[in-house]
């Protein structure tokens, strides 16, 4: 779970091509569940960081679904999004943005890829 006042570090594994779900909850140091209404959560994928992106996902419609007050963020690549990734291992980050505009890095890491044989 991650926590506000510092960004976690996790490495995600994917299959190429296959679809990818994994769930987070946000909680503050009391490990109360932060209410995430009126906030943005967006991920980015890169090959290295400072890279072209990869893919780009985001809680208003593509790819993270936010349940409010709960503090749990749902994120979705879909087979289709991990077929294109081309790199065996490559970077994410996580960023939440409040209404007010302010920006926390909440999570980061390393995207490892199975390459598929099977087409």
């Amino acid at each position: 779970m991650a926590t506000v006042n510092k960004v976690n570090v996790r490495d995600i594994y994917v299959h190429q091509g296959a679809t990818r779900q994994f769930t987070l909850k946000l909680e503050d140091n009391n490990e109360v569940a932060k209410n995430l209404t009126g906030y943005t959560i967006e991920m980015t994928v890169r090959k290295r960081a400072g890279g072209e992106s990869i893919l780009e996902l985001i809680s208003s419609g593509s790819g993270i679904t936010l349940t409010g007050a709960s503090g749990q963020m749902d994120f979705l690549m879909t087979a289709a999004q991990t077929a294109d990734f081309d790199f065996v291992e490559g970077v994410y980050d996580v960023k939440l943005t409040s209404g007010a505009g302010t920006v926390v890095y909440i999570l980061r890491g390393k995207i490892i890829v199975t390459r598929r044989v099977t087409t």
